[in-house]
């Protein structure tokens, strides 16, 4: 699975998996909000960290994203909203699966209209800096988890659920939903 699904559920992946390799997934706490028009995502995670500032996620979002998650921390400050309709819609034109943002965004509605996964903390207004300040990859920690670059992350309306292995969900339990 490396792509948004309307199927990926991580309520059943969590049945499924947790009794056999509980120890190598994490949940999250709760905290995000689907703000984008998909409301399910999965993929391998390309991680970035920046506070207030969204130079580096710009340059990730304008680049292919061939199929990962690109999962920001930006410490869950509310000062500025790190990305909006427009870097978005980006990420979506270039392959990306979604968005997981430890952080804020803005442009709520239209965001709505688009037909990607954007999981965040909430909105504000302010934009962000362009100071370039933050770093790519590296592990990132937030809501009780920690993802490392290449994790698989899966997140829907119930959660977020951390691998370090691809999990699938039966195509029986697929239709069983």
């Amino acid at each position: 699975m490396t792509t948004c699904s309307s199927r990926v559920s991580t309520a059943d992946l969590c049945d499924l998996y947790w009794d056999s390799i509980g120890p190598n997934i994490q949940q999250a706490f709760p905290g995000l909000v689907s703000l984008g028009g998909k409301r399910t995502c999965a993929g391998r995670a390309m991680t970035v960290t920046c506070v207030d500032d969204n130079v580096l996620i710009r340059e990730l979002v304008s680049s292919p994203g061939n199929g990962q998650v690109l999962v920001i921390d930006g410490g869950a400050s509310a000062n500025r909203a790190l990305l909006g309709d427009v870097q978005t819609a980006k990420a979506m034109n270039n392959g990306w699966a979604g968005l997981v943002i430890n952080g804020y965004v803005r442009d709520r509605e239209l965001l709505a209209l688009l037909p990607f996964a954007v999981f965040a903390l909430g909105t504000v207004p302010l934009r962000p800096l362009k100071t370039g300040a933050g770093h790519l990859g590296g592990a990132v920690s937030f809501l009780n988890i920690t993802i490392a670059q290449g994790d698989w992350v899966y997140v829907d309306s119930d959660g977020l659920i951390v691998s370090k292995r691809a999990l699938e969900l039966p195509a029986e339990a697929l239709t069983e939903q």
